[in-house]
Parts: structure tokens; C-alpha cells; sequence
């Protein structure tokens, strides 16, 4: 119903018209397989119906490029315009990592015991990491004093035949690494 006023005239009239409401376009993007790394090749990016945009931090064109994103978590996304003008979109989160080979796991259960230590330290592993895994010993410059190749799940080594300071132990399997210092007194 439509009412209106025309200079003091005041009317009334009904009209029926259809109204479309047009269902949003379905749009996708193709999964971006992560971790990446910066040094990675490019990806080329999917996105579903085609003559779309794509943006987020590495991205270029249909193509994302992790030299460019550098490290970090980011989001990719694909944008699309139907001919009736509505538009939707689809996301993808990227990892990237520096990728330097060694991941660092802080929570990587390993003892070290005593510390201070004065002849001698325990270094104590979860049960699954001792295969394949090595203990270094540095003193406080950074070299390189003793390497220990992990038998067992407690390793024994010898502090006897150094002198008072601080050291640094290494522990280092396929998996991960970890650097801890110890005191010997």
C-alpha cells in the first residue's frame, strides 16, 4: 500500500509487486597446505567461481608467495561479485615458519641434575626421545667440550675434568633440541 499527499490531496492506491531476494553466491577457496616455509615455492591459488579477488599478506594476484609474508600466522581469502551484484567469500589461514631446520620445544621434558653440580650431572629424557638423540656440553664461550650419544633414558656425565663456571647442555634428538645451562662449582 502506498499513500501520498499532493497539495492537500490526499490519496490511496494498492499495487502487488514481486520482490527477488537473490541467495548469496557459494564461494570457496582450495585449502592452502601448512606449515609453509619462507623459502617455499610459491602456491597458486583456487578459488571457486572464477573471476574473483584475492587478498592477504603475501599475496599477489592468484598467487601467495611466503618470501613475501615472511613468518607468521595470516589469513588468505578469495572474493567474488555474482552478476546480480552480491558477493561472498571464503578464508584460509597460512602458517609460515623460517623453517631452519630444528624446531625448539621448550616443553620438552628433560632433567638436568644437581644444578650447581660439582662431579658430576644426571640428564634425564622422556622414555620415546632417547633413540637417535646426542648431549653436548659447551663451556661459556660456546665451544664445543663433550658429545654423549643417549643409550638410555638417564645419561650420566663427568664434570670432573672441568673447571668452575657456567655451561651450557644441549640436547639434541630428530625431533627437537633443547639448550639448558647448568653451574659447576
Amino acid at each position: 500500500t502506498v499513500s501520498g499527499n499532493l497539495i492537500g490531496c490526499v490519496g490511496i492506491t494498492t499495487k502487488t509487486t514481486s520482490v527477488y531476494v537473490n541467495a548469496l553466491p557459494v564461494v570457496t577457496l582450495g585449502t592452502i597446505t601448512s606449515p609453509l616455509c619462507t623459502n617455499s615455492p610459491t602456491v597458486a591459488l583456487v578459488g571457486a567461481p572464477a573471476s574473483g579477488t584475492y587478498s592477504g599478506t603475501g599475496v599477489v594476484g592468484s598467487i601467495f608467495n611466503p618470501s613475501i609474508s615472511g613468518s607468521g600466522a595470516f589469513t588468505v581469502s578469495y572474493y567474488y561479485t555474482d552478476v546480480n551484484g552480491c558477493s561472498n567469500s571464503a578464508s584460509q589461514p597460512v602458517n609460515v615458519s623460517l623453517c631452519t631446520g630444528i624446531i625448539e620445544t621448550p616443553n620438552l621434558e628433560i632433567s638436568i641434575y644437581p644444578n650447581p653440580a660439582k662431579d658430576l650431572i644426571y640428564v634425564t629424557l622422556p622414555t620415546e626421545e632417547f633413540n637417535n638423540t646426542t648431549i653436548e656440553l659447551y663451556d661459556a664461550i660456546g665451544k664445543l667440550i663433550l658429545v654423549e650419544n643417549v643409550v638410555s633414558k638417564t645419561t650420566l656425565i663427568s664434570l670432573n675434568n672441568l673447571t668452575k663456571g657456567i655451561y651450557t647442555v644441549r640436547v639434541l634428538s630428530e625431533k627437537a633440541h633443547t639448550l639448558n645451562r647448568i653451574i659447576k662449582e
